[in-house]
């Protein structure tokens, strides 16, 4: 899981792809409250991207990001394994996370970028 930081007068904007055969998804919360606030599903076309809000106060906002997948495709009766992450690449203001759903170490099944971006 990661904790990405949203310090005063930025926002985030998160984009997620898959490349996988099983139903994987990830889930953006808010780190207080536990909210979910954005959850991108490899099989079901919903959103690929995700703004969050201009951080307007004078403390650091706190989200967490994490992924999940089935050893299926999508049935409702089989249960969610947290995915194994990797930081595939970290920059001053972006980073991409790397999700596996498997035994073959691609890291590529879950893919997020997230980019913090100064308002």
């Amino acid at each position: 899981m990661q904790y990405p930081t949203v310090f005063p007068g930025q926002k985030l904007v998160i984009k997620t792809s898959f490349s996988c055969a099983h139903e994987n998804h990830i889930s953006v919360r808010d780190f207080v409250s536990g909210n979910e606030l954005f959850n991108s599903n490899s099989h079901f076309g919903n959103a690929r991207q995700w703004e969050g809000p201009v951080n307007t106060s004078d403390q650091p906002m706190i989200y967490t990001i994490a992924s999940a997948h089935k050893n299926t495709p999508p049935n409702g009766r089989e249960p969610w394994y947290p995915s194994a992450e990797r930081i595939v690449f970290a920059g001053p203001d972006s980073k991409i996370i790397g999700y596996e759903d498997g035994n073959d170490g691609d890291f590529n099944d879950a893919v997020a970028t997230i980019v913090w971006l100064k308002v």
